[in-house]
């Protein structure tokens, strides 16, 4: 191992690489190379028009194994969860996911912010519920099942990884403080619950049409949904608790569809 002062500025090697380069830390290092590789290569789109084609496979990512990938996303996630938002940035992740120069490049060419990567990483946790949310907008069956099947398909999803779906949360709704968060970031998720909500509303206004849906305002109705699914997340975000009161997530959630569903038919 070469150890060469700091205060030099110019380089210290150690056994995980180079840590400092003119006066550099190696987070530096790697943002300064990848703007100016990206300012030779150019402008290219972060996000497809449909948010959810990137989750089907590393196609869009071509050059960049799905190791790679998931060393990306899984440090982002992490970097999301334990210190927040402002802690996500492009050499960060680099340096946690251990990426070669080639891997960050390609990387940082695709998702070229930390928005761009925050809001991949939240298309990915989302992709299981767009996708039932997709099939039950064509389903031609009982609206009240399709609505259990979201709600089930809704709480797999997040039970995955509470924290995370939590910090989603408080971005979609603005809780972290604005300037903490990039108008670009809030945008591109405000889309994506858009999507989701325009679903849920056709369902319901499909399942009081044929009568299987009690009357009442859609919107107020779809805002209760939505209410009782992050409630539910909030307190299996707990489990301790849960424990301790000798209570089971299981049993949690099969009770809240249970009472969600039979909220929904209409009044003998």
């Amino acid at each position: 191992m070469t150890d060469i002062k700091e205060e030099t500025g110019e380089f210290l090697l150690t056994g995980q690489g180079i840590a400092r380069i003119g006066g550099q830390t190696y987070e530096q290092l790697v943002e300064s190379v990848i703007r100016e590789a990206m300012q030779r290569m150019g402008p290219r789109p972060v996000l497809s028009a449909q948010g959810a084609d990137l989750v089907d496979g590393p196609s869009e990512f071509e050059g960049l194994s799905i190791g790679a990938l998931d060393r990306a996303f899984l440090a982002t996630r992490d970097l999301l969860v334990e210190a927040g938002l402002e802690a996500v940035t492009l050499g960060r992740v680099v340096e946690i996911a251990g990426l070669t120069p080639v891997e960050a490049l390609i990387l940082c060419r695709h998702l070229p912010t930390p928005s761009a990567l925050i809001a991949e990483v939240f298309e990915r946790l989302n992709a299981p519920l767009m996708e039932t949310l997709s099939k039950a907008a064509v389903e031609q069956g009982s609206v009240l099942d399709n609505l259990e099947s979201i709600g089930r398909s809704w709480f797999e999803m997040a039970c995955r990884d509470v924290p995370l779906y939590l910090v989603y949360i408080d971005v979609i709704r603005m809780r972290i403080p604005t300037g903490k968060v990039d108008p670009t970031l809030v945008e591109l998720l405000v889309r994506q619950n858009s999507k989701k909500q325009a679903i849920f509303s056709g369902l319901l206004a499909e399942g009081q049409m044929r009568g299987e849906v009690r009357a009442g305002k859609v919107e107020v109705m779809m805002a209760t949904l939505i209410g009782c699914f992050h409630g539910m997340l909030l307190i299996l975000s707990n489990p301790q608790q849960l424990v301790a009161a000798g209570v089971y997530a299981e049993d949690v959630i099969e009770e809240t569809i249970w009472v969600m569903i039979g909220g929904l038919r209409p009044h003998p």
